[in-house]
C-alpha cells in the first residue's frame, strides 16, 4: 500500500503538467481560427457531339441525320396556292394553242354583231375554247368566294363531310347551268332563242374573263401582306360587280333589239332573275357586316 502512492503521485503530476502544456500553448489573443478550405468545384463541361454525317440525296444535295424535329403547322389553306397554279397553267396553254381564236372571241364583244355571229357560228374551236375559259373561272371562282369568306369569318361549308372548295364548286357551277337553262328556256318560250344565244355567250365571256382577272387577285389574298389583304378583296369584288354588269348590259342589248321579244317580258325576267338576287344578296350583306 505504502509502495503504491509513489506511482499515483508521478502520474497526476504528469497529468497535471501535460495539461498546463496545452492551455499554454493555445494563443492567447482571441482571435477566430480560420475555417477549412473548401475543395473548389468546377463546372462540368459538356461536350458536343459532332456532326452528323451529311449523305448525298437523289437530287445531289446534302441532308443531315439525327437533327432534332422542328414542329411544323398546318396550312389549312394550303390548296388554294396549286389551285391557282393550275388556272394559271390552263390559261397559258390556252393563250399558247388559241391565240388568234382567243382575240376573235374577247373582240366579239365590242363589235356590233359580233355576238350574235360568235353564238351563231358553229365552229368547234370556237366552241372548245370558250368552254376551257369556263372551266378556268369554275376553278378560281370558288377560291375567290372562299377567302372572302374567310376574311369575314363567315361559314363556307354547309356539309360535314365534303371540303368547302368542292362544295363552292358545285353551287358555283349549279347556278351558273341553272341560270343558262332558265335563259333557254325562255327563249324558248317566247320565241327568241337568237337572243338568247346571245345572252348565253355573253354570259360565258364575262365569265371567263373574270376567271383570268380573279388569279392575280387570289394570289395577292394568299401571298401579299396581312394590310394589303382588303385591297385586293375590293378589287376582286369590284370587278366582278364590273363584269356581272357587262353581261346584263349584253342581255339587254340582245333583248331590246329584237322585235319579237316584248320590252315588258325583258323588264320582268331582269327583275325577277338578275337584279332582285342582287339586291337580296346586298341587303344580306349589310345584315351581317351590320352596315
Amino acid at each position: 500500500m505504502v509502495s503504491m502512492m509513489p506511482q499515483l503521485q508521478d502520474t497526476l503530476i504528469t497529468s497535471a503538467s501535460g495539461l498546463v502544456s496545452d492551455s499554454a500553448a493555445a494563443p492567447d489573443t482571441g482571435t477566430i481560427a480560420p475555417l477549412p478550405v473548401k475543395a473548389k468545384i468546377e463546372p462540368a463541361v459538356i461536350v458536343e457531339d459532332q456532326e452528323p454525317e451529311k449523305l448525298p440525296n437523289f437530287f445531289f444535295s446534302t441532308y443531315t441525320e439525327g437533327l432534332p424535329a422542328k414542329y411544323k403547322v398546318a396550312d389549312p389553306d394550303a390548296w388554294i396556292l396549286p389551285l391557282l397554279l393550275l388556272a394559271f397553267f390552263l390559261t397559258a396553254v390556252l393563250n399558247a394553242l388559241f391565240p388568234r381564236t382567243l382575240m376573235l372571241i374577247f373582240r366579239s364583244i365590242t363589235r356590233v354583231g359580233g355576238l350574235r355571229l360568235l353564238s351563231e357560228d358553229d365552229n368547234v374551236l370556237y366552241r372548245r375554247t370558250m368552254a376551257m375559259a369556263l372551266l378556268i373561272y369554275l376553278i378560281v371562282s370558288p377560291i375567290f368566294v372562299y377567302q372572302i369568306a374567310g376574311f369575314f369569318h363567315w361559314e363556307a361549308a354547309f356539309l360535314p363531310f365534303m371540303p368547302a372548295y368542292g362544295q363552292l364548286f358545285l353551287i358555283g357551277a349549279g347556278l351558273l347551268g341553272l341560270k343558262m337553262l332558265i335563259i333557254m328556256a325562255l327563249g324558248s318560250l317566247f320565241e327568241c332563242r337568237s337572243e338568247a344565244s346571245q345572252y348565253i355567250t355573253g354570259i360565258v365571256l364575262m365569265n371567263a374573263l373574270l376567271g383570268v382577272l380573279f388569279i392575280p387577285v387570289s394570289l395577292g389574298l394568299k401571298l401579299a401582306p396581312p394590310e394589303l389583304e382588303t385591297l385586293f378583296m375590293y378589287a376582286g369584288i369590284g370587278l366582278f360587280a364590273l363584269l356581272y354588269a357587262g353581261s346584263l348590259l349584253v342581255g339587254v342589248r340582245a333583248g331590246w333589239q329584237s322585235a319579237a321579244l316584248s320590252k315588258f317580258h325583258l323588264f320582268l325576267y331582269f327583275c325577277t332573275l338578275e337584279i332582285i338576287p342582287v339586291l337580296l344578296l346586298v341587303k344580306t350583306l349589310k345584315n351581317v357586316l351590320h352596315i
